[in-house]
């Protein structure tokens, strides 16, 4: 794919492709605004970004890397294979996309690289990075330690204060 024309046809059929079917009660969008917290308007910026991240998978010349809020639309969709294998990968991209699990510490280097790549294509095609889907690769891969999946069943999850997010970084 290198024509113009060929880039204009594959946007057309991604952002013709629906994922919200509010008629059915739930759907890519609503489940997304039900795991992760996102109101609706950031449900669907979200998706419209991995929209975005899509049509970079099948123009680059080399594999792409999601950010972590691209990667959690790209799991959800997933979710929904019928959607996902019969529809989306043959009639909108025009070909399958896998999505790969990393192998640890060993590639960190590789995909932190390769996610550079994926940000330089993204300003290529769609101008300024959307930083709130799209973080720089430093908070893209910082450390998995530093990450937790919570039950809000079970706990509170606050926010730190300026002040004591400053002085936690200063000792790092």
């Amino acid at each position: 794919m290198n024509t113009s024309s060929e880039f204009s046809s594959l946007r057309d059929r991604l952002w013709n492709h629906r994922f919200e079917y509010p008629e059915r009660g739930t759907d890519l969008v609503r489940r997304l605004v039900s795991e992760q917290g996102w109101s609706l308007a950031d449900a669907r910026e979200a998706v419209d970004e991995y929209r975005k991240f899509c049509f970079l998978a099948m123009i680059a010349h080399h594999s792409v890397t999601p950010s972590q809020a691209v990667d959690l639309v790209w799991h959800t969709h997933l979710l929904y294979t019928r959607d996902y294998w019969e529809t989306f990968c043959p009639l909108v991209l025009g070909r399958s996309l896998h999505h790969g699990p990393s192998n640890g510490v060993e590639e960190d280097t590789h995909f932190y690289n390769q996610y550079g790549a994926t940000l330089d294509l993204y300003q290529e095609h769609f101008g300024e990075i959307n930083e709130k889907w799209w973080p720089d690769a430093r908070e893209r891969f910082r450390p998995v330690s530093e990450q937790r999946w919570v039950d809000l069943k079970y706990v509170w999850v606050l926010k730190k204060p300026q002040w004591l997010q400053r002085l936690f970084n200063r000792r790092k």
